[in-house]
């Protein structure tokens, strides 16, 4: 089962763009306290890549900036491409948000619509 959920804080400002074909689409990241952390200050959080599109993009960039606290609801997805450098492989996870949750305060004007089927994404 591809299902995963994480809560943290944006490690910076959502990029937001609408694509040529008029679908939105936000690229975030979140820091991911690590509950088991050392005294290594390099294990305490872990850096989730996150991608959002459509109505959820536009919420996310509409409410959410660098330190907000967020909870979502996402799938992996593995982005491969070969490096013009080298000629390898080069791999990269990325989590497409399916829901998401505020953990601060939810903004009063905000009207919550169930995501399109993120099928179609692929």
């Amino acid at each position: 089962m591809n299902i995963c959920n994480f809560m943290g804080k944006l490690t910076r400002d959502p990029e937001f763009a609408t694509l040529n074909n008029g679908k939105s689409v936000a690229n975030f990241s979140i820091a991911v306290k690590n509950p088991n952390a050392g005294k290594d200050k390099a294990s305490e959080a872990t850096f989730i890549d996150c991608v959002a599109w459509e109505g959820t993009a536009e919420l996310i960039n509409k409410y959410f900036k660098k330190g907000s606290r967020i909870l979502v609801n996402a799938v992996a997805k593995t982005d491969t491409w070969t490096d013009k450098e080298t000629g390898k492989n080069r791999y990269k996870i990325k989590f497409l948000v399916q829901k998401f949750w505020y953990v601060d305060q939810k903004p009063k004007d905000v009207v919550y619509s169930e995501p399109e089927n993120s099928e179609e994404i692929f």
